[in-house]
């Protein structure tokens, strides 16, 4: 809403009469969004090695990497990807895994 306004209108206190206008309005009220927390959901960590995992992509110096966390063990391998191709991202996993 504020950026809407600023966008047209600027005085000072703009910001605090807009927000006390926003707070009486029946309207604005019913409209607004409502941020609710989300529960928290926990996830085991496996009982044995390699038997939950975490992947995730990542770039440094414009090199693309794949990084893989054993959730067990907290052990992480890292493989540099020539491309960041479904197919090279398999080829990495399997040799992971084959080790």
């Amino acid at each position: 809403m504020m950026r809407r306004v600023h966008t047209t209108f600027w005085w000072p206190g703009i910001q605090n009469e807009v927000k006390q206008l926003a707070e009486q309005c029946d309207v604005c009220q019913v409209l607004k969004p409502r941020n609710q927390n989300e529960t928290l959901i926990l996830h085991n960590e496996g009982n044995l090695l390699w038997e939950k995992i975490g992947g995730n992509l990542f770039e440094l110096d414009g090199k693309a990497y794949l990084a893989v966390v054993d959730y067990y063990s907290n052990f992480i391998e890292i493989e540099y990807l020539s491309t960041t191709t479904t197919v090279q991202v398999i080829k990495k996993l399997k040799a992971m895994f084959a080790r």
